[in-house]
């Protein structure tokens, strides 16, 4: 019971990490486009899509930093989460006015 359990359990973070790379490859891969696209102004959402991308590391890290009994640094990464978010919605409401 206890090494289907194991297996449950790795077999779910497998999942989660292949999820969440996804998510990151995504992220890049539109701040890259948005870098160089012809339209100069696109360049400010691709520095707001790498602080989201940020943001959801952030929180990818700090999830993990939990399961390991780290609270330390999941504290500091959740820290690092809200500073991003926070920047991340001012920088967003300056562009949009």
């Amino acid at each position: 019971m206890d090494n289907n359990t194991n297996h449950k359990s790795i077999a779910r973070k497998r999942g989660v990490r292949i999820f969440f790379n996804i998510v990151f490859a995504v992220f890049i891969i539109g701040a890259i486009s948005f870098f160089f696209d012809d339209n100069p102004y696109n360049v400010h959402l691709g520095w707001f899509t790498l602080l989201g991308l940020q943001v959801v590391a952030s929180l990818y890290q700090m999830w993990i930093e939990i399961e390991d009994k780290h609270r330390w640094s999941a504290v500091f990464s959740f820290l690092l989460a809200v500073g991003a978010l926070t920047l991340l919605i001012v920088r967003g409401t300056q562009y949009l006015i």
